[in-house]
């Protein structure tokens, strides 16, 4: 028995059975000859054997060491030899496939501007001269169209700078486009090459089922076409987005190599690699140099739509870098109590395969936590970690997240494999989702801290649209802000009356109302400070309207946050602001405040991260004015000119400077409308 060995393991691909009545070596995996010898894999063991002899690199052991030892040492000397020259084979083939890696990422990351398959053409240039072979660059778009992009002949090296427009000649010849007598101004031997070129595209172009399946299994394929043996390799990336797949053919002039193969794979893999190395880090620094601009139509259908031309218009770069067939964002919508569909894009060409109809594929409720994914990371997955992946949809939840309540993942499309969600945040507040699919188990294994950065760069740009605005505002107030404070220095003087300074006294910030500290406040204080105010505030009132205004609000608050004064401060100013609204517009007898930090759909012993101030109100709106209130002033025209409204735009304002969000929706016949106000509390 015989057993190619490195230290302590086994490698089975040269291992052997001698038997001398046979005069045979039997070559077979070396699980099958330890069996059949009764060996175990104890190397030491079997060294320390007096019937054994070995190597560096090899064990031999007979039975009968003593009738054959003569023989015996003469094979071992044969099979080391063998396996040393078989390992600087393998060297050598290990250190030419990582200078071909080594160029091709340098092209790849040396390239400024160009497309994809500029760059693409000059990486398979190298290995073709590395492999002294001919290469044809085609394409097979979604509609299963066949089109040569680029096309190099290793005999004309020395005329493609010479001759004008000798690249497009050559592609056009190969393809059909011109016929073939246009290229026969050179030797034969050229006119040969470019005929047999000519032969194998017309060959491979009819044979698109078989490319399909080389472009699904991943592999470097070895053909037969046209009585030549060629090498068709898969380059996975780039196109997917639009269905377009790129492959390229190899004709190597002489006799096809192992080591040629090994060099198309090398060449291929380390391509994808740096291109969407190269890709990941343009993408971040587009999305993070990105400036959202200070536009008139500060609405929540203006902002959203801007993001997500400019979301969308990047999205096949998304696809280019990563193993994924499925790109979506999804928002909290308080009405629906839903996460709603707000941007979408798959690498298919239509979404039939979707198993939801079409009112699950618009919202997921959040009460399916327990089976969606989407509504689990939004409800549960966002107070535990950054993220939940299902590295297989095929088995059973992992664990992590069947302890916290995910049952089963419901397998939304039937090609999906794997599945990763991230909580989409503004500021400290989660308001959606961000979810991606991928064909692979474990499609997302190598991505994780892309899609963390890609993740918050997209966060960053979205709450940009806001800040640009809210910056915008806060320059107007200090041209208003700096004159008003100014009169503070005629206080003292005659220019105004005693009636006209206390009016003015009042206008002006008082000491006194500034924070004095940094105290924070436990979240249950909200209830005995929401009770005094009502009181004070009301103390003209009688008992019933007192008691109606208190009976306005639900409090389901868990205890063991503590917040810092100014979150404290801004969550009292929402909800002073909120009951004066359905006191001056709305029916205190109909509307509902809810302010709570439980959970929601589970224990009510287990709290969310962050304090929600719910409005329901049946309250009239103007039309347009749901769009954009708190996210820009109100403008209203009366007849006796144009007044301003900024209640609801402070609030929006006092909600993002703590880091929360604003909410809000109408039911299908425009009642009621929901605003949902969500302030990050600190444990």
């Amino acid at each position: 028995m015989g057993l190619w060995v490195h230290r302590d393991r086994i490698n089975p691909s040269f291992s052997f059975y001698y038997s001398p009545p046979k005069n045979l070596i039997e070559f077979s995996p070396s699980t099958s000859i330890m069996k059949e010898a009764g060996f175990f894999g104890d190397i030491a063991k079997l060294k320390a054997d007096p019937r054994t002899i070995y190597s560096e690199n090899f064990v031999l052991y007979c039975q009968d060491y003593d009738e054959n030892k003569e023989c015996f040492g003469d094979l071992l000397d044969c099979v080391s030899l063998i396996c040393r020259r078989s390992a600087n084979s393998a060297n050598i083939i290990v250190n030419q496939n990582k200078r071909i890696s080594e160029k091709v990422a340098s092209t790849v990351h040396g390239s400024s501007n160009e497309g994809f398959v500029s760059v693409l053409s000059k990486c398979g240039l190298i290995v073709s001269k590395h492999i002294r072979s001919s290469s044809i660059l085609f394409c097979v778009d979604n509609k299963n169209e066949f089109s040569v992009v680029s096309f190099y002949c290793k005999y004309l090296s020395d005329r493609y700078e010479t001759v004008p427009n000798l690249r497009e000649i050559l592609i056009k010849c190969v393809s059909g486009a011109i016929p073939l007598e246009e290229c026969t101004s050179f030797c034969g031997a050229i006119s040969r090459r470019i005929k047999l070129a000519k032969g194998i595209v017309d060959d491979i172009s009819g044979r698109l089922k078989e490319l399909d399946n080389i472009y699904l299994s991943e592999i470097t394929a070895a053909i037969h076409s046209c009585n030549a043996a060629v090498v068709v390799q898969p380059v996975l990336i780039g196109g997917e987005v639009s269905g377009d797949r790129y492959f390229y053919v190899f004709l190597p002039d002489e006799q096809l190599r192992n080591g040629d193969i090994h060099s198309i794979a090398a060449f291929s893999s380390s391509f994808v690699e740096a291109y969407r190395q190269k890709k990941k880090i343009q993408l971040l620094t587009e999305f993070q140099s990105a400036e959202a601009e200070v536009k008139e139509d500060v609405t929540k259908a203006g902002i959203n739509g801007r993001y997500k031309n400019k979301l969308l218009g990047r999205v096949n770069d998304v696809f280019s870098v990563l193993n994924c067939h499925s790109f979506t964002i999804r928002m909290y919508n308080p009405a629906h109590n839903s996460l709603q569909l707000f941007a979408y894009a798959s690498t298919m060409s239509a979404d039939g395969d979707d198993r939801r109809q079409k009112e699950e594929r618009e919202h997921i409720v959040l009460s399916s936590f327990r089976t969606s994914v989407n509504a689990f990371t939004f409800l549960v997955g966002s107070e535990r970690g950054e993220y939940t992946y299902i590295r297989n949809l095929n088995v059973s939840i992992p664990e992590q997240y069947r302890d916290l309540g995910l049952e089963s993942a419901y397998q939304v499309r039937p090609h999906s494999r794997s599945e990763i969600c991230f909580p989409f945040r503004f500021g400290n507040t989660v308001i959606g989702t961000l979810n991606l699919e991928s064909s692979a188990a474990n499609g997302f294994d190598d991505d994780i801290e892309f899609l963390l950065s890609l993740k918050s760069s997209l966060e960053i740009l979205y709450r940009s649209y806001f800040e640009a605005f809210d910056l915008d505002w806060y320059r107007i107030l200090t041209k208003f802000a700096d004159p008003l404070h100014e009169l503070e220095n005629y206080l003292d003087t005659d220019l105004f009356s005693d009636d006209q300074k206390y009016i003015l006294r009042d206008l002006f910030i008082k000491q006194e109302e500034k924070f004095k500290n940094n105290n924070s406040h436990s979240i249950d204080s909200i209830i005995p400070w929401f009770k005094q105010w009502v009181r004070e505030y009301y103390s003209e009132e009688t008992d019933d309207l007192l008691n109606e205004v208190l009976g306005i609000v639900e409090f389901n608050l868990i205890n063991g946050f503590n917040v810092q004064s100014s979150t404290f401060y801004a969550i009292t100013a929402i909800i002073r602001n909120l009951i004066k609204n359905i006191e001056d517009h709305s029916n205190i007898r109909r509307d509902k405040i809810i302010i709570a930090n439980s959970a929601r759909y589970r224990s009510e012993q287990v709290s969310e991260n962050y304090l929600r101030i719910r409005l329901k109100t049946y309250g009239y709106f103007e039309a347009g004015v749901l769009d954009s209130l708190c996210f820009r002033p109100i403008l209203k025209s009366t007849s006796k000119g144009t007044s301003r409204h900024y209640g609801a735009y402070i609030l929006g304002l006092l909600a993002r400077s703590v880091g929360g969000f604003v909410v809000l929706d109408q039911h299908e016949n425009g009642y009621p409308v929901i605003i949902e106000f969500s302030i990050p509390l600190s444990g």
